[in-house]
């Protein structure tokens, strides 16, 4: 398992490397150049929870959403609880999010299978969030 802070580190360059534009290629290479003074070396896991990361935030800088109703669906809130108070619908949303997050990230290999959905899902709760 990928210590806190490694994790941490390995999050921030994803986000970095999208940011900058990078390719996949570039970021796995930008990865690798940011952590080679790491000891132990960069883990294979590492490197899948590198994948996974850029693919989350790949998916959540490239979706679009401009509803509530989008964002209700794709976290798979039922349209009726539309009319309940912004902190309710707040709180349903990160319910929602994090049950379905567990659910689709219950492992590594899951998490880079499920990161593109993991990412929409997100961009859907930050939507809520800020509705």
């Amino acid at each position: 398992m990928v210590n806190q802070q490694r994790r941490a580190i390995i999050e921030g360059i994803a986000l970095d490397s999208l940011l900058k534009g990078c390719t996949d290629s570039e970021a796995i290479s930008m990865l690798f150049w940011k952590l080679s003074s790491l000891d132990p070396p960069v883990s294979y896991e590492e490197q899948l929870l590198f994948c996974a990361f850029y693919r989350i935030y790949e998916s959540y800088l490239n979706a679009k959403i401009t509803s509530t109703e989008k964002a209700f669906e794709i976290l798979g809130i039922s349209i009726s609880k539309l009319n309940m108070s912004q902190s309710r619908i707040i709180k349903e949303a990160k319910l929602s999010y994090w049950k379905q997050y567990n659910e689709l990230s219950h492992d590594l290999k899951k998490l880079l299978y499920h990161a593109y959905e993991i990412g929409r899902k997100k961009k859907a709760l930050s939507y809520i969030c800020k509705y």
